[in-house]
């Protein structure tokens, strides 16, 4: 998994996150954000709260 972090409440995948995803064979990415609830933004990307992210269940 890939952890991107993001100071915003709207936050997009950037260009390079999909070139890293790809270039480096990793299944999926987290957006750590400054959101209330967390959300996928695809099949690959979800976006989460700090503390969403590290209270999730592995």
């Amino acid at each position: 998994m890939a952890i991107e972090f993001k100071a915003t409440s709207a936050p997009k995948p950037t260009k390079g996150l999909y070139m890293a995803l790809d270039e480096l064979d990793i299944e999926t990415a987290c957006i750590i954000a400054q959101t209330k609830e967390s959300y996928h933004l695809n099949n690959r990307i979800k976006v989460s709260s700090l503390e969403d992210f590290l209270n999730q269940e592995s």
